[in-house]
């Protein structure tokens, strides 16, 4: 419980390239992967939409990939938060995360799942059909 380094290793051996690339086909057959960490700087929850960066092929999309796995997989309090490095209007800066627990036990987020959905139907692109599965970290409840 003192850092998160085993837990890095293991996210980096079980998150690689085939991975990504399943991620990346998936979303483009209309699936969705959205994880949440919160941004501490902003005092915001933010939800990341993994299959598009699996799909975008941008060159640090596993590495970003990777590091929101396991940011959000790291108890907030008991570990440090991840420091993201971001560019925005050709300007950099950095923003610390934790896990998306700190501001929500679960989120789903259907604005984003319609708009692929409109987008996907306004093509003819089959849309897959609506379903959830949601992985929420908590202690079992003793009662």
């Amino acid at each position: 419980m003192a850092h998160t380094t085993p837990l890095f290793r293991t996210v980096s051996r079980c998150v690689d390239e085939a991975i990504l690339a399943e991620i990346g086909r998936a979303y483009a057959g209309g699936r969705m992967l959205p994880i949440g960490t919160s941004n501490l700087d902003a005092q915001v929850p933010v939800n990341w939409n993994i299959g598009a960066i699996a799909q975008s092929r941008h060159p640090a999309a596993l590495e970003t990939v990777g590091r929101i796995l396991w940011d959000t997989s790291a108890t907030p309090g008991a570990f440090a938060p991840m420091l993201f490095d971001v560019m925005l209007a050709e300007q950099s800066y950095q923003e610390l995360h934790v896990d998306g627990g700190a501001f929500a036990q679960v989120f789903l987020n259907p604005a984003s799942v319609s708009q692929l959905r409109r987008k996907r139907m306004a093509k003819r692109i089959p849309v897959a059909p609506l379903r959830a599965w949601v992985i929420r970290k908590d202690w079992p409840d003793p009662k």
